[in-house]
């Protein structure tokens, strides 16, 4: 049986996000200045790609399949 779920979490891709950005640049050395606008643009781009399956960046579509035990991330249309 297939069952499909959506979810709304307004603050679900923030931090894992800014987490993920920041660690990808941590060992460039910069200073707090230098690294904050790319910081921003990054997390731009990111956000952009989550839009694949993120809808407003909180809304997400989850497909469980409890015949093949999986469970898949729907893209948005």
């Amino acid at each position: 049986m297939k069952i499909e779920i959506t979810m709304k979490d307004p603050d679900c891709l923030e931090e894992p996000i800014d987490e993920a950005v920041k660690a990808s640049l941590a060992d460039l050395g910069l200073d707090a200045d230098e690294m904050e606008p790319l910081i921003e643009k990054r997390t731009e781009k990111i956000r952009e790609k989550m839009n694949h399956w993120f809808e407003y960046g909180e809304y997400v579509t989850i497909i469980v399949d409890t015949d093949a035990m999986t469970a898949t991330v729907k893209e948005r249309p």
